[in-house]
């Protein structure tokens, strides 16, 4: 299992696992004509697209190269012989569906979830899109910028501020669906279930790396389309 455990964690393996999920989302919502897309992403794409289009265009290409770097050092680094990507998604799918069941064991709200505009086929791209730019925004960049600054830059004591990191950025990962164009109405329950998710998805995060997190998310979505 440490072959695969420690590995998996990494951000390189982690960001290789991502890809096909983030280009089947933004192929699909290319190729379908999709009219919503998910929200964390567009806001993502709209604040770059007010910096100017040569701003986006370079940090557009700043994100492959990302993407393309990560494959390289796979290829070269440590990681190279890892294997295990079908195990990151069957690990994701396992913990999505009990990520639905843990919340509302506690608060008995899956019908007071919200149900995205648009046909099946629109809800699939949706779910598959907040499993990634979701995860990108929330737990990779805030989580992991929290974490960096209470380490370096605040040198608080690992335990102490990385419960807090979660719980901060599980905060605004649930006020955030409260807000924008499709944002879904503001109850209690609903939004104790969002912060309750966000805090699971953090801890998976920290525990397991970004590639387990977003399969979680994604798969999550995926069993309340199908079930």
């Amino acid at each position: 299992m440490r072959g695969y455990l420690k590995p998996s964690r990494t951000l390189s393996v982690s960001l290789v696992s991502v890809l096909p999920l983030l280009a089947a989302y933004e192929v699909g919502l290319l190729l379908s004509g999709a009219t919503v897309e998910n929200h964390a992403g567009l806001l993502v794409k709209r604040m770059i697209r007010h910096l100017g289009f040569n701003v986006y265009a370079a940090l557009t290409a700043a994100v492959s190269l990302a993407f393309i770097i990560a494959l390289v050092s796979k290829l070269k680094g440590p990681e190279r012989d890892f294997g295990g990507y079908p195990l990151i998604i069957l690990e994701g799918a396992l913990y999505g569906m009990m990520l639905g069941p843990f919340t509302d064991r506690l608060l008995d709200l899956w019908a007071a979830l919200a149900t995205p505009a648009g046909g099946r086929g629109t809800r699939f791209l949706l779910y598959m899109g907040a499993g990634v730019w979701e995860e990108l925004v929330f737990r990779f960049a805030l989580l992991g910028g929290l974490l960096w600054l209470s380490t370096k830059a605040m040198r608080g004591h690992p335990a102490v501020f990385g419960t807090l990191a979660v719980l901060l950025s599980a905060f605004v990962f649930a006020a955030f669906h409260h807000t924008g164009t499709w944002a879904e109405p503001l109850t209690a329950r609903v939004f104790a279930f969002r912060l309750l998710a966000g805090g699971a998805l953090g801890a998976i995060y920290l525990a397991r790396g970004l590639g387990v997190c977003v399969y979680t998310h994604a798969f999550h979505n995926f069993w309340l389309l199908i079930l």
